[in-house]
């Protein structure tokens, strides 16, 4: 079966972060299963000519500010059994709504959110300033029943992907068909992304300077109050009073532009106990601090980009305790005292959960266990490819 992948902005650099990730492993899991498969992605990304990335064939499409021109889409399209169309939110269905005579059935998966009320609920005031970066996000995140209907009552659309059950239950209660709407969660890499021994924690501590008695709470993403750097920021002073040995180990993957976050490194640096290390880590480089820590704390208050973060689910691949919050899908993977602890965005209860998990060895090993064999059996690659497949054998019949 010819199946055509469309995702707009995938490069070389952008299969490695989502909703990229996730449409670069269901093209590679096709191809595994010998299907003819290709990609196509805007021409702001890639040159006109033909590229290959890991033996997936990549082609362009020329795109205006918004959207494909609609003729070059169209021919391109014609050549294929289905389409499989990729996008962060529900304003990307004007890509195809405006395209006429297409008789290929259309696979539509939605990566991004829906957002609502309660998606907004923890912005601050002053975190408002820190909107304009996610913008593009936002934007194709606005809820657009009409929109979304028209596009699901065209001819070419045949089913619906989402990534949760809740954003499922919003696009129900817009008056979307329940049936027709498949939830298929984001996957991990769980060979990458698996456990080591004790003996490789003791070697990783002793290269990057640990002492073997500390423990480690880690966090890891962008600095800023989005992804809740601030609020365990806060924690350091009261667990610190509490636990001599505990160090605090930021990994700030990106520069921080924005004044929230310059000031919020400052805050951190005065603190003899904790360690920041910023820029973008090679992914070997990345496991080891990952590997090291014994407690991963990742305090979303407002992520516009997926419905759960691939770190999320990589933090419970790797077997770790994981302290996270009641964002977005979150609480539908992470279920509280089962495979983690879900909390509100809040330091006293972020301070809680880390004290419970430190007093708490056995407990913290126990959800870290968990956590991996839950992510192993439901979220590896395998399982979601077969998953997709499933859907697209059905609707190509």
């Amino acid at each position: 079966m010819k199946i055509l992948l469309v995702c707009e902005g995938l490069n070389k650099q952008t299969i490695h972060v989502q909703p990229w990730k996730h449409v670069f492993e269901i093209a590679k899991g096709l191809k595994r299963k010998n299907h003819d498969v290709c990609i196509l992605t805007d021409r702001n990304f890639l040159s006109k000519s033909i590229g290959i990335i890991e033996d997936i064939p990549i082609k362009t499409a020329k795109k205006g500010k918004f959207l494909f021109e609609a003729n070059e889409l169209c021919d391109f399209i014609s050549s294929f059994d289905v389409i499989y169309w990729n996008s962060t939110g529900p304003l990307s269905a004007l890509n195809f709504l405006h395209m006429k005579n297409l008789c290929q059935p259309f696979v539509w998966a939605l990566h991004g959110s829906i957002l609502g009320m309660q998606d907004i609920n923890n912005i601050r005031v002053t975190d408002l300033p820190l909107l304009w970066l996610y913008w593009n996000n936002i934007f194709y995140s606005l809820n657009s029943a009409p929109m979304i209907k028209k596009a699901i009552n065209s001819s070419c659309v045949k089913t619906l992907i989402v990534p949760s059950k809740r954003l499922k239950m919003r696009l129900v209660k817009m008056g979307i068909d329940y049936q027709i709407i498949h939830v298929v969660y984001s996957g991990v890499d769980t060979i990458t992304f698996s456990p080591k021994s004790d003996r490789h924690i003791v070697n990783f501590k002793t290269k990057l300077g640990f002492k073997l008695n500390e423990k480690l709470i880690l966090y890891y993403g962008p600095l800023n109050s989005f992804r809740g750097a601030d609020i365990l920021a806060k924690t350091i002073p009261k667990i610190s009073s509490t636990f001599s040995d505990v160090h605090f180990v930021f990994l700030g993957r990106c520069a921080e532009i924005d004044y929230k976050s310059r000031m919020l490194k400052k805050s951190l640096l005065k603190y003899e106990n904790v360690h920041l290390i910023e820029g973008f880590l090679n992914q070997n480089v990345l496991l080891e601090y990952l590997h090291m820590a014994d407690i991963v704390v990742l305090p979303f208050r407002f992520w516009p980009y997926v419905e759960c973060p691939l770190t999320v689910l990589e933090t419970m691949a790797l077997g770790k305790p994981l302290i996270t919050t009641n964002v977005n899908a979150i609480p539908e993977i992470v279920q509280t005292g089962v495979n983690g602890l879900v909390v509100k965005p809040k330091t006293e209860q972020i301070v809680e959960a880390i004290v419970y998990l430190l007093k708490n060895e056995d407990v913290a090993t126990r959800l870290g266990e968990k956590a991996r064999e839950f992510v192993e059996k439901y979220y590896s690659w395998d399982f979601i490819v077969n998953e997709t497949v499933n859907i697209i054998n059905e609707v190509a019949t």
